[in-house]
């Protein structure tokens, strides 16, 4: 069942994102009054956090840049879903709901990697040079380290623990922590920091962005995904012992490349 769920998740998600989100946010881009601005430091944001170039054509900068942004749209849904759950609003549904709440956002985010994975595979195979282009290895790999925490553990912890809320907190706040930071940084990059009002809307930015990293991705990441793999350990649930060890390594490692731009942008910005 769990994973014939995840399997639709994927469906959905695969029209969503495709046909819906990415043609919209591409019309959005190319009608930004600062597109070239927006563009430029989006493209500066990839070589510098993961060495992904998005070249100089401006249709493909587009496209790439829509594909990484619309992902968020998923992200809030996860969010949502399991927020109730998470920060302690089940009573507020009848039993079972919240619960079952949350582990659609599991699925949810496992379905849309799924996908994802899937079709920048099937590009790069399949896809020509424009393909290759749009998946480099460098983003690949930063996918990959992202994608394992689902991977590995989204359906064992929905099957061995749907009621933890605790894991749902962390759900929660991984999801929407990355989307308030992307949102946060694609509004930045419309900014002028030349002008006053601009670099003060820049800096609050900026702050929004390095204290939702540091929380979600760092101090409460690791609190809870600790305090749930010993909890699993104590279980003698060496089975979910042994799927959190994977991402353990690799979501931390992706983690690392969020916290350090966060800091990075926040001390930059904060000495202007």
């Amino acid at each position: 069942v769990q994973i014939t769920l995840a399997i639709i998740h994927a469906c959905i998600w695969f029209y969503l994102i495709n046909k819906i989100f990415v043609p919209i946010i591409v019309w959005i881009i190319s009608n930004l009054k600062t597109k070239q601005r927006f563009i430029f430091f989006k493209r500066q944001l990839f070589k510098k956090a993961i060495g992904w170039d998005i070249g100089e054509d401006e249709n493909e900068q587009k496209l790439a840049i829509a594909r990484i942004d619309a992902a968020m749209v998923q992200h809030l849904v996860g969010a949502i879903l399991s927020f109730p759950s998470g920060f302690g609003f089940g009573h507020l549904f009848p039993a079972g709901v919240a619960s079952a709440m949350a582990c659609q956002a599991i699925l949810c985010e496992l379905g849309w990697e799924i996908e994802d994975t899937l079709m920048r595979f099937y590009e790069i195979i399949f896809g020509g040079e424009i393909g290759r282009k749009l998946n480099p290895p460098s983003l690949m790999l930063t996918l990959l380290g992202h994608h394992t925490a689902s991977f590995f553990l989204g359906i064992p912890m929905n099957m061995y623990y749907p009621d933890c809320s605790l894991f749902h907190e962390f759900v929660c706040i991984v999801q929407f922590g990355i989307a308030i930071n992307f949102f946060c940084q694609n509004y930045g990059f419309t900014l002028d920091v030349a002008d006053k009002n601009d670099l003060f809307k820049m800096k609050i930015c900026n702050t929004i962005v390095f204290v939702t990293a540091i929380w979600s991705r760092l101090i409460r990441y690791a609190w809870i995904w600790t305090t749930v793999l010993f909890n699993a350990y104590e279980d003698e649930n060496y089975f979910v012992v042994k799927c959190m060890s994977v991402p353990t390594i690799f979501l931390s490692l992706f983690n690392v490349i969020v916290v350090k731009d966060a800091s990075l942008k926040f001390l930059k910005f904060w000495k202007m």
